[in-house]
């Protein structure tokens, strides 16, 4: 399925023939060889915004093969950043090999031959840019490329929640947001790249949708604490709160308003996940100072209490095969709180 709107496109397809997958990746990143061990399913959602392309993909057992022939015959002047949000996978380019962890992530020069195994059941998040939006030289780049970058590195959680964000988006960009879109993905990029080309250099400044990002992750990543203020993430970011408000204003919603979504969109993955807890529990789970503060907030949001929203969708989960991939709408940072 194509969805397209002036400067983003957005494509959904699922497959089970090998040879669709190899043609459709083929197109999605730079041309390879992909074989299957065994039967093979695989699923992908792209959106494209001028120059960048955003996946998200995930198949059965997989290796991926850019030769040296294919590479000179199909150049393609892009580089790759891709994360795992399950499973992971081993990456070679030249004479390095890597092997990442779930969470983790690598570059890859997609000018340049490579391999990569990806295990069972896989799934990541992959940006692929022009070469020039990484503003660092080709010798730098090189550098990077098929090295496990951890979990914990700097940048990666927000680069790679603001993929998820790109994926999960429900709404269209107009051809001026997808420009800006493709340089605060460039940006985000180089904020990962730059340690590890500069270990000892500081730390690149932000503008404010990038530093708006970096917000988003890091209040995601601490929602449980109760003891969470607007100024804690101003000054993990070293910028003042009202700056930070203003950045998040350009989205419609305030920090302390995602903030308290964050903390909501969490307690109904827990009301699901944890029938049995007592729905006061599950608000102090989350980062509630209360049970009724947790109660008040969902009801104004939701519509109905908690109790009520546990009740109505039990037994909604579907039979059938597990889906390849994950729900990433929950991270579209400019919708509306659920109401349903």
């Amino acid at each position: 399925m194509t969805s397209q709107a002036e400067g983003d496109q957005v494509v959904r397809v699922e497959v089970d023939s090998i040879e669709d997958w190899t043609a459709m990746c083929g197109a999605a990143y730079v041309p390879h060889r992909a074989q299957a061990a065994g039967p093979f399913r695989g699923a992908l959602v792209e959106r494209t915004l001028g120059d960048l392309g955003v996946t998200h993909v995930g198949s059965t057992r997989l290796t991926v093969t850019r030769p040296r022939r294919l590479a000179a015959g199909e150049p393609r002047d892009v580089f790759m950043f891709a994360a795992f949000i399950r499973g992971g996978g081993a990456t070679r380019q030249g004479e390095r090999t890597a092997r990442v962890p779930g969470g983790g992530g690598y570059f890859i020069d997609g000018d340049r031959p490579y391999e990569l195994r990806l295990r069972h059941r896989y799934e990541m998040l992959v940006a692929r840019l022009p070469r020039t939006d990484t503003r660092l030289p080709d010798r730098a780049l090189r550098a990077t490329t098929s090295v496990a970058v951890s979990p914990g590195s700097r940048g990666v959680g927000p680069l790679t929640r603001h993929l998820a964000g790109l994926v999960g988006r429900r709404r269209s960009f107009g051809a001026e947001a997808a420009e800006g879109q493709q340089r605060l993905v460039g940006e985000l990029v180089r904020g990962v790249l730059y340690p590890m080309v500069y270990p000892e250099g500081s730390r690149p400044l932000l503008s404010g949708a990038a530093t708006a990002a970096h917000a988003r992750w890091f209040i995601e990543e601490h929602r449980r604490d109760p003891s969470l203020t607007i100024d804690d993430v101003a000054r993990e970011l070293r910028v003042d709160r009202r700056y930070l408000e203003m950045v998040f204003s350009r989205e419609g919603i305030g920090p302390a308003g995602y903030l308290r979504r964050a903390r909501l969109l969490d307690a109904r993955r827990v009301l699901l996940d944890q029938p049995r807890l007592p729905v006061g529990e599950v608000g102090l789970q989350v980062g509630f100072l209360s049970a009724n503060s947790f109660i008040r907030a969902f009801g104004r949001e939701v519509g109905v209490t908690p109790l009520q929203w546990r009740r109505a969708r039990r037994g909604d989960a579907a039979a059938g095969p597990a889906p390849l991939l994950t729900d990433l709408s929950a991270y579209d940072w400019t919708a509306a709180p659920p109401t349903g």
